[in-house]
């Protein structure tokens, strides 16, 4: 009866704390203050509103063993045995070292509380196996924890050994980068020296050829000149003959016939004299407009070999630009898949180190499941003795 009133007025109690705990401070410091407050005061019904609330709110909170142990006590002393009974259970699971510092009634809960038609001196057995049960499940989850921290470091160092591993890759893959690159340098340098000592042989080639053609432009102008000036003294000298003749013709009678032909015959020397200057003119001309083409063939095909020389020196750009960037994407697509390697190393070490808590916790589940039945089958058979005590007596 006193339990069902205390249940009745936890109820109430609760219907009456909802309107005010939707409109509390949802601080965390605020409601462990509020928590402690209560509690300290021995309003444990609402400290264990609070202390549920924060535990709801801050699943992680920094305090949450003391939270545990406040709210354990809390749902005993409020005759909430079950709750308080799972509370433990969880405390000791997280902290297992609270099972020395725990009150033993908190203990009897955790490891299956005594039935209540037993006699004194079986309720202390049963609550001392009970103890003893909660004692050896703190120190079993206490020794699954250190087994799981000594796997999380073993993990965590093999993921420092991987990542000093991947490291030294990238390392050696940096330096191999650096030595292909220098490489290239050396390559691209030999070649940029190659071409300009072929632009060189080319550039004396061009100039050999231009000293050729000037030098039979110069022999061609100095035999023309040549040809003028023989052409030239023949005038002279037939001129001055001329001269002679006309001063010798002068002398003579204008009448005489012998004077007549003469003249005649100067007039026909003239003449061809004027015929050869013409044709000295016509052939000088022509001369210099042989020079003319040959110069302009001289520059185009000076221009030609300037293009040819540009040309070849853009394709060779090309080329080695084209070989850096498949270099390049060559580096990048190594790097990419070393990444993707390293990626999945540490996705798979994730996945193992999750399968082995998943294996020890299911682990853990079943050894407690099998005390738990070992425990009823123990309680079992002492009931079934006494029994067979009772009918015996």
């Amino acid at each position: 009866m006193d339990k069902l009133r205390s249940l009745i007025l936890s109820a109430l109690l609760a219907i009456s704390l909802c309107p005010v705990a939707s409109f509390a401070e949802t601080d965390e410091g605020a409601m462990l203050r509020q928590a402690t407050e209560h509690y300290r005061t021995g309003n444990y019904f609402f400290a264990s509103s609070w202390l549920e609330r924060v535990l709801r709110t801050y699943p992680a909170t920094t305090r949450r063993e003391e939270v545990l142990v406040m709210l354990s006590r809390a749902y005993a002393s409020t005759g909430r045995d079950a709750k308080a009974a799972e509370t433990v259970r969880d405390l000791l699971k997280e902290y297992p070292k609270e099972a020395d510092t725990l009150e033993p009634g908190l203990l009897v809960l955790a490891g299956g509380a005594p039935r209540a038609n037993l006699s004194p001196a079986e309720t202390r057995e049963a609550e001392a196996k009970a103890i003893k049960a909660a004692k050896a499940q703190a120190a079993e989850a206490q020794a699954a924890k250190a087994k799981l921290a000594a796997a999380k470091a073993a993990a965590a160092k093999a993921a420092e050994a991987r990542a000093a591993e991947a490291k030294a890759a990238e390392a050696r893959a940096a330096e191999a980068r650096a030595a292909e690159a220098k490489a290239a340098e050396l390559k691209a340098a030999q070649a940029k020296v190659a071409e300009a000592k072929a632009a060189e042989r080319n550039a004396a080639a061009a100039a050999a050829f231009a000293k050729k053609l000037a030098e039979q432009k110069a022999a061609r102008i100095r035999a023309d000149e040549a040809v003028v000036a023989k052409a030239a003294a023949a005038a002279a000298a037939a001129e001055k003959a001329a001269e002679a003749q006309a001063a010798e013709a002068r002398a003579a009678l204008e009448n005489d016939p012998a004077v007549v032909a003469a003249r005649a015959a100067r007039a026909r020397e003239k003449a061809a004299k004027e015929q050869a200057a013409a044709a000295l003119a016509e052939a000088k001309a022509a001369q210099q407009k042989e020079a003319e083409a040959r110069a302009a063939e001289l520059r185009a095909a000076e221009a030609k070999l300037a293009e040819q020389r540009a040309a070849e020196k853009l394709i060779a750009e090309l080329k080695a630009a084209e070989q850096r960037n498949i270099e390049a994407r060559a580096a990048e697509r190594a790097a990419e898949q070393a990444a993707q390697k390293r990626a999945a190393d540490l996705r798979a070490a994730e996945q193992q180190a999750e399968r082995d808590a998943a294996q020890r916790k299911s682990a853990e589940q079943q050894g407690v499941e099998q005390k738990g039945v070992e425990q009823k089958g123990v309680e079992q058979k002492g009931v079934e003795q006494k029994g067979v005590e009772q009918k015996g007596g």
